[in-house]
């Protein structure tokens, strides 16, 4: 988990010094999750969050990260698009080309419903109907990590 927060955090500068509002928190304990910690490091003018696991779970609604957030986020009565999707499978590195393409996908008003990530159909990221700016990905460590933007999203 978290092998790709660095070319994230990257990509996500960029952005933020293109004038775009992203913005990054990197889950550094997965395991308890602990939903209010998640809660206070989003910002409250992100709308859009994008849950990229280093897993597959076949035959389940959605990876283990994307799931808490999800639920997290209805516990907190907190109406945020999401999106979901896998990178890394089988070892393979992320280009920051993925990452953008999920920024970019995720600016579409409606994005599409396939899941996706480095072009391999089991790691497109997952759209049911929700989208992203604010982007959560695990990381090694404790706790949790907020990366604003420079107008504090």
């Amino acid at each position: 988990m978290g092998s790709i927060c660095d070319v994230t955090e990257e990509v996500v500068d960029y952005l933020n010094a293109h004038g775009e509002k992203a913005g990054l928190v990197k889950v550094r304990l997965y395991r308890p999750f602990i939903p209010q910690k998640f809660i206070t490091a989003i910002s409250a003018t992100a709308a859009k969050i994008a849950v990229l696991d280093h897993t597959k779970e076949p035959g389940s609604l959605g990876e283990p990260l994307y799931q808490d957030v999800i639920t997290a986020l209805a516990n907190a009565g907190l109406s945020k698009t999401v999106t979901g999707g896998r990178y890394g499978l089988g070892s393979k590195d992320t280009p920051p080309s993925s990452v953008f393409a999920v920024y970019e996908e995720l600016r579409a008003s409606r994005p599409s419903a396939r899941r996706g990530g480095q072009g391999h159909p089991e790691e497109e990221p997952r759209r049911d109907g929700h989208e992203l700016r604010l982007r959560v990905c695990g990381a090694g460590g404790h706790g949790l990590q907020h990366k604003p933007d420079p107008e504090g999203y």
